[in-house]
């Protein structure tokens, strides 16, 4: 099988103007997540990031943009409905890691909800976004966690070979209890 599958469904998504951002990010998202879990994978780029370089048309780069500041904004909305801003956070996590840090860490704050906290958590820990770490671990952000986002932040880093070095990094410095 040719990789990447259905390429012109990916062009065709971002180019439909009928779709919504509801729509677009539960696609792009999903696909990406498919092809993270059975391509070939770099840790530079996401797997939307790479579909963008395949592409032999510019406008593709830039409607991907136009998406990932749509779920930027969408995400950061607190009036918008929560599977709304789930679904940009989803998308989120398959931007480049400038954008999904500036997106996705103010919504790690105690007072959003929790499923916002342990959904931007996952979309920020892509092998992509090498890094988040030293944000998500650093000491004043680590003490204002709930006790569930710590356990997210932990489970989803040391789950992923990658983020290791950061986490014994964070417990050698003492920011981290070995205990935890």
């Amino acid at each position: 099988a040719a990789y990447p599958p259905r390429f012109l469904l990916f062009n065709n998504t971002l180019r439909e103007p009928h779709l919504g951002i509801d729509r677009k990010a539960a696609f792009l998202a999903g696909y990406a997540d498919g092809l993270l879990s059975r391509g070939p994978s770099s840790t530079l780029f996401s797997p939307l990031h790479h579909l963008n370089a395949l592409s032999l048309d510019g406008r593709t780069g830039e409607l991907l943009t136009e998406l990932f500041h749509e779920a930027q904004s969408l995400a950061a909305k607190s009036s918008a409905l929560l599977p709304r801003r789930l679904r940009a956070i989803a998308l989120l996590a398959h931007a480049d890691g400038n954008q999904s840090t500036t997106a996705l860490l103010p919504l790690l704050e105690t007072q959003q909800a929790a499923e916002l906290q342990t959904a931007s958590v996952r979309a920020l820990i892509q092998p992509h976004h090498a890094g988040v770490t030293t944000n998500l671990l650093s000491p004043a952000r680590w003490r204002a966690y709930t006790p569930q986002v710590r356990s997210t932040v932990l489970t989803a880093l040391l789950a992923r070979q990658e983020f290791l070095p950061a986490v014994l990094e964070a417990i050698e410095s003492g920011t981290l209890s070995a205990a935890v």
